[in-house]
């Protein structure tokens, strides 16, 4: 197994925090999925954060198996999109004492996945066939996340989903997508490989950490911009992503998101007016792109975009635009 499919982010007598790579054979998304493991040994419980997709039980199944795991017993799903939760079932094949933690919006689509299937097919086509067809998790396995378990609390903070939950075990929060896509340049994680000729290129030890919304349509700002709120009301530690890795500064994070939401807001309002103007029947497809060239000069936070590694870039750009059409259609009322 390739020792880098898990890498230790804490450990004390109380807890051992893991993040799990969770590689995808699609060119320029490596170190872009990962899930975590919580291993809790005051109460002797084992608890994993999200699954990833299906295609990539494999790498997750080995991760555990070389930490020495051999059972799981709570599943925190942040959300059911095939990214995070689409290998749930698969899962649950591999660890039938697990109970499903999710959200009731979205527990329909842990049982049933069909329409979770058509759907991703429908938007994301070839993209939807590499992360894998969901499988069922039983009814019996979902757990209403409004009990009382463990050290947990549980968060609702759509936004990125209207089912999307974030969880904060002890002092650890656990986000999901809510607080954006985080590419941090981590040796710690191996995230090296990402930065094209990140150790020729003298200023990139100068440049910000790369942060992006992840706000695809319907995206509704103010729902938004309270979920990152409510999270920042929090005494956290360590803020962990699935996109990708952690930070040991999650205020300055989560306000780093919440700053840059309105700075994507205001610049785009401002290009949509100046378009209107114009007389120009643009498509939103060119508004997309005009947007694009416009935030990579002014948020700071997307700097570091020009020294992604070409794959890595060419994801990231398909990413960035469908955020963008997210604004789009906010501000259009579409």
């Amino acid at each position: 197994m390739n020792a880098s499919l898990s890498s230790l982010v804490k450990k004390d007598k109380t807890m051992d925090l893991y993040l799990i790579d969770l590689p995808l054979s699609v060119r320029g998304f490596q170190k872009f999925l990962n899930c975590w493991l919580i291993v809790d040994h005051p109460r002797d419980k084992i608890v994993l954060v999200d699954t990833g997709p299906a295609s990539t039980i494999p790498f997750l199944e080995k991760a555990l198996s070389s930490l020495g795991i051999e059972r799981v017993d709570y599943l925190l799903l942040t959300h059911v999109h095939l990214d995070h939760g689409g290998g749930a079932g698969h899962f649950y094949e591999k660890f039938p004492l697990a109970q499903v933690l999710v959200s009731p919006r979205g527990s329909r689509h842990i049982s049933d996945p069909s329409r979770l299937w058509e759907g991703s097919l429908a938007t994301l086509g070839g993209m939807a066939e590499a992360y894998g067809k969901p499988i069922p998790v039983p009814p019996s396995a979902i757990v209403d996340p409004g009990r009382n378990l463990l050290p947990l609390k549980v968060i609702d903070t759509p936004g990125h989903a209207t089912h999307h939950l974030s969880f904060l075990y002890e002092d650890i929060l656990f986000a999901g997508e809510a607080a954006g896509v985080y590419l941090p340049r981590d040796p710690q994680i191996g995230m090296d490989a990402i930065w094209r000729e990140a150790c020729l290129s003298p200023i990139m030890k100068d440049l910000p950490n790369y942060i992006r919304p992840a706000t695809p349509p319907p995206f509704h700002m103010d729902t938004t911009l309270e979920s990152l709120d409510l999270l920042n009301g929090r005494c956290v530690s360590t803020l962990c992503y699935c996109h990708y890795g952690f930070s040991n500064y999650p205020s300055m994070m989560l306000q780093s998101s919440r700053s840059q939401i309105l700075l994507w807001e205001r610049e785009i309002r401002c290009m949509l007016k100046e378009e209107n103007g114009s007389g120009e029947n643009r498509s939103e497809d060119d508004l997309v792109e005009i947007s694009l060239h416009r935030l990579l000069k002014v948020d700071l936070n997307l700097r570091a975009f020009d020294f992604l590694e070409g794959a890595v870039q060419q994801r990231e750009g398909f990413f960035l635009k469908n955020s963008i059409r997210g604004f789009i259609r906010y501000l259009s009322g579409k």
